[in-house]
């Protein structure tokens, strides 16, 4: 069994790749994305992500274990895939972004997934559909 944190040199690491696990789920909702650990991910993960891993292993002088990786949920199941991120876990439910590869993680595809991202957001998108509706047909 893997360790659920890693050793990294905190004086090395870039704090703007810090994230909380809170916030990751936030992102995950808002962007209908899943954050599940890497070896679920059908797609292997590109050369960049493989040398920003290693060059992480090399600078810290550790070996990088249970990374974590948000993606959409059919990149879990097919071969294709958009916006994945590789995280590894710093511990205290805080993780390193590794890397990122795709630019679909944008205001667009949020929109585009929020009048299902909770039963209040569905509601409200369905609110000015089932009016109009009425009125169309009075």
């Amino acid at each position: 069994v893997g360790k659920s944190s890693n050793e990294f040199d905190l004086d090395l690491l870039e704090t703007d790749r810090i994230f909380h696990k809170n916030h990751i789920k936030e992102l995950c909702l808002n962007y209908r994305l899943r954050f599940l650990p890497v070896h679920l991910f059908k797609h292997g993960l590109p050369e960049e992500a493989l040398h920003e891993w290693a060059q992480l292993e090399q600078t810290h002088e550790t070996s990088i274990e249970n990374l974590m990786i948000v993606a959409p949920s059919k990149t879990f199941h097919l071969k294709t895939y958009d916006d994945p991120m590789l995280f590894a876990p710093l511990g205290n439910e805080y993780y390193y972004l590794i890397h990122k590869w795709g630019n679909d993680v944008s205001p667009l595809r949020q929109l585009k997934y929020w009048p299902i991202k909770n039963a209040v957001t569905f509601l409200v998108f369905c609110f000015p559909i089932l009016v109009n509706s009425k009125m169309i047909h009075r």
